[in-house]
């Protein structure tokens, strides 16, 4: 288990020691890469002695084979990010670097035998090298790697359709494949284990394609920042043999580009020295590279003593001011930014654009003192007037003779939910229904016609969705050259049609609950008037709503009724402790009835106090009491007459018992005197 965790190890760190070494190329160069890169077959080779058994029958190199696809997988990177120039150079490197250093190791070897330091049949050294193994090695390296860098074009240049994991992976696995088979057929071809070697190679290798290929995918896809450069890299048209072809005229190339180069620098620095604007360019470092005449009339310094110095030493006092920050923002961005600032020292106004690249960045300022003094005090007149509308809530517009909207606050954008770019110039009538197109287009004519003011409670559908409720007042003003204009204030009245709408729905809603509830229902207030009454009331007093709303209703009762009646009441209001009472009531018609009454107050959320009411016939339960005491007392009566007979009964009984017993005496007394008299005889 520690052997396959020292190997999981050995492959990452190789795998992002070449990553990171190749990402911070820019920093260091990439010496310190091929440096790692051309002692990877050295190690390759010390690390061919550890093995490991793949199923009790394959003998597997996995170390070796990790440092030989590691050094593929580096190649195939180089190939990708920095062009086929430093790639050739880089396998060029590795195969002299490699040949130096069988030789240096060769001679080191043959010394130490002659010297006798070293047991040819058991040598231990550092220089324990199979030579053969590592020429040959060496010249089939030179072999991979053309082979792996001419797979990869042609599957890019020839097959358009292919995923580009599959076009790595494929290069990377043929090319190992290659490796295993080329290396075992010349090296172990007489070995009676050759097939087990070729197939533990295969395995192996193609394990560490599939890793290395997903590796280097997701490096160059999700990783690396130069998306853009890896795109065009790996798409662009390259000769197959591109890796073996020396172009001799790249030299001329870059010296005819130098040329052209320079030509066009020259016409650059005359074409910008003439324009009205000042142009400079800063390095990396940000120091002037570059400053046309306009610049340094505007920074009141030549272009010649900026050069080569420091834009912030130069000057300090824009440290911090948003100049200095917009600078970084590019820097930091690499996207184009624009700032408008004063310029203390000269009393202007610039308007300076920012244009970065990984060289530096180019800045292209021009003076606009009088236009930013003009629109200063036109943006301040604007605003003034803009913030007045914008914090009115209701919504605001002008229109045209047209129609057309030509000003709005920001509460009319909020009702339509459009920007102002959205607004101005349209009518927004195609944004509502026909009907409602009709009516505002016919009001806005009349008002802008004979100059009436107008208010009106209509509806707006906006796109169809949803229907408000608006009050609206258009009027009309005519300006100075005699155009009309309309003027119009909206209020937004949904949420009170909407409560009133609910409000009459809840109210009917209410009375039909209540309507339905067999119970007599009532509500007063503190005076004691009827407020509120069900149906089941009215039936049961024989009264319309009419006769009982606003009434007390203690009138219809006697006297004597009404005060104890009135008396709950007030006691209800004043406590607020619940009254249940039982009442025989007589109504209109002359039915008697037993009602049981529930009071109990409710105060709303202003103070007020209400007296709720529950009324339940209870006539019925109340008969079949009645008619159950009846019962009660014909049952006790009864019970009472049987009682007296079964007494009178038990009497008669004791005084029986008593004869029957006086009798038995009398018998066993005679019984006795006979016997006597016969003992006698």
């Amino acid at each position: 288990m520690n052997l396959y965790l020292s190997l999981i190890i050995e492959l990452v760190f190789l795998a992002l020691s070449i990553l990171i070494l190749f990402n911070i190329r820019k920093k260091i160069g990439l010496i310190p890469l091929y440096v790692l890169l051309g002692a990877l077959q050295y190690l390759q080779v010390l690390s061919g002695n550890i093995s490991v058994q793949l199923f009790e029958k394959y003998t597997m190199f996995p170390s070796s084979s990790i440092v030989f696809s590691a050094l593929l997988f580096a190649l195939l990177l180089i190939y990708i990010k920095a062009g086929v120039v430093k790639t050739r150079a880089l396998i060029i490197g590795i195969v002299i670097t490699n040949f130096v250093l069988a030789i240096l190791f060769g001679t080191s070897y043959f010394q130490e035998l002659e010297l006798g330091i070293l047991n040819p049949t058991n040598v231990h050294s550092i220089s324990d090298i199979n030579f053969e193994h590592f020429l040959y090695g060496t010249v089939l390296l030179l072999f991979d790697s053309l082979l792996l860098i001419i797979l990869y074009q042609f599957l890019m240049s020839k097959i358009k359709k292919i995923h580009y994991l599959l076009v790595i992976f494929i290069s990377l696995a043929i090319t190992l494949i290659f490796d295993s088979l080329a290396f075992t057929l010349g090296l172990n071809y007489n070995n009676t284990d050759f097939l087990n070697i070729l197939l533990s190679q295969l395995i192996v290798k193609t394990i560490l394609a599939v890793v290395f290929s997903i590796i280097l995918y997701c490096y160059l896809i999700y990783i690396d920042k130069e998306k853009s450069q890896v795109s065009f890299i790996t798409t662009q048209e390259r000769d197959i043999f591109s890796i073996i072809k020396y172009k001799r005229h790249i030299k001329n190339l870059q010296n005819e580009k130098k040329l052209v180069e320079e030509k066009l620098s020259s016409k650059i620095g005359t074409t910008l020295n003439n324009i009205s604007d000042g142009f400079v360019s800063l390095d990396a470092n940000g120091c002037y590279t570059y400053v046309n005449n306009k610049a340094g009339e505007f920074l009141g310094k030549t272009p010649e003593s900026l050069i080569g110095k420091h834009i912030w030493t130069e000057f300090p006092k824009e440290i911090g001011q948003p100049f200095y920050e917009v600078y970084h923002r590019a820097i930091n961005t690499q996207q184009t930014q624009y700032v408008e600032t004063y310029y203390e020292p000269l009393s202007k106004w610039f308007e300076n654009r920012f244009y970065p690249s990984k060289l530096g960045v180019a800045i292209y300022f021009i003076d606009k003192t009088d236009q930013k003094s003009t629109e200063i005090i036109l943006d301040r007149n604007n605003r003034n007037i803009e913030n007045i509308l914008n914090t009115i809530g209701d919504a605001i517009f002008v229109k045209n003779d047209k129609s057309e909207i030509i000003l709005v606050n920001n509460a009319f954008c909020d009702i339509f939910n459009l920007s102002r770019d959205a607004i101005l110039g349209k009518t927004l009538f195609d944004k509502v229904t026909p009907k409602e197109q009709e009516v505002f287009l016919k009001v806005d004519r009349e008002v802008l016609a004979n100059g009436i003011e107008n208010v009106n409670e209509e509806t707006l559908t906006i796109k169809g969705e949803y229907t408000r409720f608006i009050s609206t007042k258009k009027t009309r003003f005519i300006d100075n050259d005699g155009k009309k204009y309309l003027i119009g204030i909206t209020r937004d009245i949904t949420d009170r049609v909407i409560a009133e709408k609910r409000l009459k729905e809840s109210e009917k809603y209410l009375d039909n609950i209540i309507n339905n509830i067999g119970d007599p229902i009532f509500v007063k207030d503190e005076q004691g008037q009827f407020l509120l009454a069900n149906k089941s009331f009215y039936d049961f007093f024989g009264s319309s709503k009419e006769e009982v709303i606003g009434e007390t209703f203690a009138k219809e009762i006697p006297l004597h009724l009404r005060n104890y009646y009135l008396k709950d009441d007030e006691k209800v209001l004043t406590t607020g402790v619940e009254v249940v009472n039982e009442r025989r009531v007589t109504r209109k018609n002359g039915d008697v009835k037993y009602i049981y009454t529930k009071k109990t107050r409710f105060i709303d959320e202003n103070g007020k106090k209400y007296l709720i009411g529950i009324i339940r016939d209870v006539t019925a339960l109340k008969s079949v009491e009645i008619e159950l005491e009846k019962h009660k007392n014909n049952l006790e009566q009864v019970v009472k007459i049987r009682t007296e007979e079964l007494d009178t009964q038990n009497k008669e009984l004791q005084r029986i018992n008593k004869l029957f017993v006086g009798r038995e005496l009398k018998m066993i007394e005679l019984k006795n005197i006979i016997k006597e008299l016969q003992a006698k005889k």
